[in-house]
């Protein structure tokens, strides 16, 4: 009777560990998700961001080589209007794949191959966009030298020394930005693989 007693203990202690476990399994996985959702959310609205400035841009310039009476002024249009097409269109691209990498509705396979699409066009994106940024930019500057007095003007020179830090300080704070969330969104789909796994 005494042993028939301490078997039921502890079957019903077994049987209240296996719940626990399974509510515990479930939190760490609630836990990895919300995780995971929020760093997909601060790179979707970064991102967005940085496709809402880059039309703006586009209608900005052409209205400022007006202003300035760049000489080559269509083909300074041209090629900034072929420029920040290029840059929306690899934004776009990148704003889709961010979009795809909810947790809460796509699987992990899915989300792996996602964050990978994201590397690979974030990485094609400067590899092309960097050279054709400086290529234009030196293109601007000489057609600013030869066709305009503005590069003699020391305003110019305070205004460009100026931006030219908060440019590169954005820059390099977006980088770090994006692969930080990038980061926890991939050890996030790591972590559910091993939380399925476990036995």
């Amino acid at each position: 009777m005494e042993l028939e007693n301490i078997k039921r203990s502890w079957e019903e202690l077994n049987k209240k560990l296996d719940k626990t476990e399974i509510i515990n399994r479930q939190l760490i996985k609630e836990m990895i998700v919300q995780r995971s959702q929020t760093a997909q959310e601060k790179l979707f609205k970064m991102f967005m961001l940085m496709t809402a400035v880059i039309p703006i841009l586009m209608i900005t310039f052409p209205f400022m080589y007006e202003e300035i009476k760049i000489g080559q002024r269509t083909m300074m249009n041209v090629a900034t209007e072929i420029l920040f097409s290029y840059a929306l269109f690899t934004q776009i691209m990148l704003v889709h794949y961010i979009h795809q990498m909810d947790i809460r509705q796509r699987d992990v396979t899915e989300i792996a191959y996602c964050t990978l699409m994201f590397r690979k066009w974030f990485k094609v994106r400067i590899m092309t966009g960097m050279p054709l940024a400086f290529i234009f930019i030196a293109f601007y500057m000489f057609e600013l030298h030869t066709t305009t007095d503005i590069l003699k003007e020391k305003s110019f020179w305070i205004t460009l020394i100026i931006l030219m830090p908060i440019v590169f300080y954005t820059c390099i704070l977006k980088f770090r930005s994006t692969f930080r969330s990038l980061k926890i969104i991939e050890k996030s789909i790591a972590d559910i693989k091993e939380l399925k796994n476990e036995p």
